[in-house]
């Protein structure tokens, strides 16, 4: 009998252990995940900055080429 307790003990506790593993495991997911999401959230901040630059210099060059028209003889 005390060796089926002892038996039982022991799965129980590496039981425990596994349990604390996937724990870790799942919170070290989620941290990844939220890291994931702030940097896809930074990357479609910067694109959105560089489509906004990107029609500012299109408006700047037309600008030119209309004023440039205007010293061609």
């Amino acid at each position: 009998m005390q060796e089926s307790a002892k038996t039982s003990k022991e799965n129980v506790e590496t039981a425990l252990r596994h349990i604390q593993d996937i724990a870790s495991i799942s919170e070290e997911f989620a941290a990844t995940a939220e890291e994931l999401t702030a940097s896809a959230e930074e990357m479609s901040r910067i694109v959105e900055e560089i489509s906004k630059a990107t029609e500012e210099i299109s408006e700047i060059s037309s600008r030119v080429s209309k004023e440039a028209e205007k010293f061609i003889i």
